[in-house]
């Protein structure tokens, strides 16, 4: 039993190295040093920082609450602290046409309610290292998307690495019911 284990666990190192290759080359056409772009890429890193701090928060509070609870602190704190930037940027806070709204509704329907609400939920029914794995699965479709609405080119690099990622999340999943 425990070689088992110790061999599952090794799958699941697999995976995770296969998710991040494949995530690697997603975003591989977009790789420069370019000083210009140091304070976005930062910024960018910084965001992914955050967000697998809050995946983690997240998976630790849902141990003991519900996920209308934690969405709805999770949104109260995250709008003020958009709201503080907002005004500290100088920008106008209200859209200027119906479409503008439509378009604030729809973010906030989709992304902070839907979205979340079922990351949240995920974190309650999944292990938290497959679910980490599985929302690699974000890079892919907005990729997907991306080509689909937007008729941005993808390069095959793009294209092997979206197959990777899914590889690894299907290899994450097959361990996770081992």
């Amino acid at each position: 039993m425990v070689v088992f284990r110790g061999a599952i666990f090794a799958l699941v190192l697999g995976a995770i190295a296969l998710v991040l290759c494949g995530a690697t080359l997603l975003v591989s056409a977009s790789f420069s040093l370019n000083p210009e772009r140091l304070i976005g890429d930062g910024l960018g890193l910084l965001a992914g920082l955050f967000y697998a701090g809050y995946i983690l928060v997240v998976s630790q509070l849902r141990l003991s609450m519900s996920t209308v609870k934690i969405a709805t602190a999770s949104a109260t704190v995250g709008a003020v602290i958009l709201l503080g930037i907002a005004l500290l940027s100088g920008e106008s806070l209200w859209p200027q046409t119906i479409w503008g709204w439509w378009v604030v509704v729809g973010l906030a329907v989709i992304s902070q309610v839907v979205g979340q609400s079922l990351i949240m939920y995920a974190l309650a029914h999944l292990p938290s290292a497959f679910a980490s794995i599985g929302l690699l699965l974000q890079p892919v479709i907005a990729t997907m998307l991306a080509w689909w609405f937007f008729e941005e080119h993808l390069s095959p690099n793009q294209g092997l690495g979206g197959m990777i990622v899914l590889v690894g999340i299907g290899l994450a999943r097959w361990c996770d019911h081992k």
